[in-house]
């Protein structure tokens, strides 16, 4: 399996088994667990700091989408079916079904989905779980613009067909 590499500040390039047009290699898989990384352009990701909430089906197959300031990961079973969706950034179009993005407030997410069942504080990041009852995790980061702590990572897990 080949896992994507990021590259680092000053660097070129790009993901690593991306094929054009934005698509992983079959058998690719993302880099696991907690990482906050900046991109090319400035962008900032997150991976969740929460991965066993969400349903712990195996990923086959993960293809990537890049488009300015978002990242999108959308994650497929060994049917085909789609099992996890990420986006990543600081801004872009993707929205939950209560209207959460890229770059709204810690303080909209509590106003939609209430407080986190899980909550975990790593530094300047925080992960806020809210697998079991709306089916996605949240990643924030505090930039130190003034802005506070900012929506740059959104999973959700798809819970239908699920046994």
């Amino acid at each position: 399996m080949t896992s994507p590499t990021l590259p680092g500040p000053g660097m070129m390039g790009g993901l690593q088994g991306i094929m054009p047009g934005g698509m992983t290699m079959p058998g690719s898989t993302m880099p696991g667990g907690g990482a906050m990384f900046r991109g090319m352009s400035g962008q900032v990701g997150a991976q969740s700091q929460i991965q066993t909430a969400l349903p712990s089906e195996e990923v086959k197959e993960t293809w990537v989408y890049v488009k300015g300031q978002q990242t999108n990961h959308f994650m497929f079973n060994k049917d085909g079916r789609v099992i996890r969706i990420q986006s990543f950034g600081t801004a872009g179009s993707a929205k939950t079904s209560r209207s959460i993005g890229l770059g709204d407030p810690v303080s909209k997410v509590y106003a939609k989905y209430g407080w986190a069942d899980k909550t975990i504080r790593q530094g300047d990041s925080l992960t806020l779980d809210y697998s079991q009852k709306y089916h996605v995790v949240f990643d924030l980061l505090d930039r130190h613009d003034g802005k506070g702590m900012r929506v740059v990572g959104i999973t959700i897990a798809p819970s239908e067909g699920r046994s």
